[in-house]
């Protein structure tokens, strides 16, 4: 008749056995908190998008190239874009916050690189 391991021995070994598990599971490439990638042509990024455009009309965007999401009581939008001024094309970084009634407000406008010249 076998005997039960003493729960001094059988708590060390089954927290090593949790542990090897909890390692050896796949990680998410997101961040938890911070901003994770998602595919550009998501329906958020597309509202985000859509919004920027609206909101500054004398820029006329073009195709997002990178898009990134935050969950913050709401969601902040970052993505970038090749956008265009009067000065002609140039790279930008938009970040948009979506509260939780579907709201859009414009944080921040980064141009990346100048314009290549009058078009």
């Amino acid at each position: 008749m076998s005997r039960p391991l003493p729960t001094v021995l059988l708590v060390p070994l089954l927290a090593g056995l949790l542990q090897a598990q909890v390692a050896s599971a796949p990680t998410s490439q997101g961040v938890p908190g911070g901003y994770n990638a998602v595919p550009t042509d998501t329906p958020m990024v597309l509202g985000a998008r859509q919004f920027v455009q609206a909101f500054i009309p004398s820029l006329t965007l073009e195709e997002v190239t990178r898009a990134y999401l935050k969950v913050v009581e709401g969601y902040d939008v970052k993505f970038v874009c090749r956008a265009t001024l009067e000065d002609g094309p140039s790279l930008w970084e938009f970040v948009v916050f979506q509260n939780l009634d579907g709201n859009w407000r414009l944080l921040s406008a980064t141009r990346l690189t100048p314009g290549s010249g009058a078009n």
